[in-house]
């Protein structure tokens, strides 16, 4: 593999729903952050047409997104980040419940509809597997392609295991410019991550959503439990040789 610090971009594969603004923010304080939201555009189409330049991004640099269109995947989008080693992938994640519920409370809200418009059990049924779809995950063996998953419930054990391995990634000579300043961004202090907080109208969402929804919820999203139990036996491992 090349080296990380003259190859590899570091890609943050965001999902709507999992509440990782905290952990955005806490990035920044490492990372010049590039970001490619649909929101920052006119319009769908102006997002489509105008990804970042995959020629000029910096190996020093973090690019984050969501990439969840149906009409563009990741990997046609970004087709070096993310269908080679040139992108080191990585993301972040909670309980898929969880995410869930802030993914149909914010459909619920932009919608301008109510619950009963929208009724929870037939959202879900239409979005089985949200977090593996959001990913473009189709079996357990494609997480490999992310080098890295944090836990959005543990901050500051995902915030020390991912510094402890890109420190690892950046294997190189001292005399490599690059190298020099991706340490010296790594040397500084772990971000502080402000906790994740739902909004009133979140609470009131989940309050509606009784235990046999969601036992039946968890029942039926089978990939989606496997890829964070999968991501809790990383975390658990890595955080654990960390202490």
């Amino acid at each position: 593999m090349k080296r990380f610090c003259d190859e590899q971009v570091i890609v943050f594969h965001r999902i709507v729903g999992a509440n990782d603004d905290g952990i955005m923010a806490a990035l920044h304080a490492w990372f010049p952050v590039l970001t490619d939201y649909e929101y920052e555009c006119g319009s769908l189409e102006e997002f489509l047409a105008h990804p970042l330049d995959e020629d000029v991004l910096s190996p020093l640099c973090l690019v984050a997104g969501f990439w969840n269109r149906p009409e563009q995947s990741p990997q046609e989008r970004y087709p070096r980040l993310f269908s080679s080693e040139a992108g080191w992938r990585m993301t972040f994640l909670r309980d898929p419940f969880d995410v869930f519920v802030s993914f149909y409370a914010a459909h619920i809200r932009a919608s301008r509809m109510t619950s009963e418009e929208i009724p929870f059990q037939p959202f879900f049924l239409s979005n089985l597997n949200y977090i593996a779809r959001s990913l473009r995950i189709e079996t357990l063996g494609d997480l490999e392609a992310y080098k890295f998953i944090g836990i959005l419930t543990d901050p500051k054990a995902s915030a020390a295991r991912l510094r402890c391995r890109l420190e690892a990634l950046a294997d190189g000579s001292d005399d490599n410019p690059d190298f020099r300043r991706m340490t010296q961004q790594l040397g500084k202090p772990i971000p502080s991550v402000a906790p994740m907080s739902m909004s009133d109208w979140e609470c009131e969402v989940r309050r509606e959503i009784c235990a046999a929804q969601r036992e039946e919820f968890e029942r039926v999203n089978e990939l989606d439990y496997a890829i964070w139990n999968e991501a809790l036996v990383r975390h658990d491992a890595e955080a654990s040789a960390l202490r």
